[in-house]
């Protein structure tokens, strides 16, 4: 196999990881946006990891920096309105979230380096 096929992989291998990741961020800022209108606000960093991701992996340049920092960003947003709404559910699902996210990314970068 040849390195541009061994990065395609990568990149979606990646960005399938990453995909999961934000999918538990998603469920943990709609359960604490449901509880208060401050985690509504976790929306904005939450998309923007997505962009990023998606940044990464159609454009071939590494973005995953920019998008792990969104990704704690959500995090700590949505840890702040789960606090506030004195659940702590969502923030188990944001955590773990965050670690998918970044293990995605790592395989996404890697992929944008060969």
């Amino acid at each position: 196999m040849n390195s541009s096929q061994t990065g395609q992989e990568l990149r979606q291998r990646g960005l399938a990881i990453a995909g999961g990741g934000w999918l538990l961020q998603l469920i943990a800022v709609g359960i604490a946006s449901a509880s208060t209108s401050f985690g509504a606000i976790a929306f904005l960093p939450l998309l923007a990891t997505a962009g990023f991701c998606l940044l990464s992996f159609t454009q071939g340049k590494d973005k995953t920096g920019t998008a792990n920092t969104a990704a704690v960003i959500t995090l700590l947003v949505g840890a702040a309105a789960a606090f506030a709404a004195s659940s702590g559910s969502p923030v188990l699902f944001a955590l773990v979230g965050a670690v998918i996210i970044y293990f995605g990314n790592e395989q996404l970068a890697a992929g944008t380096r060969s």
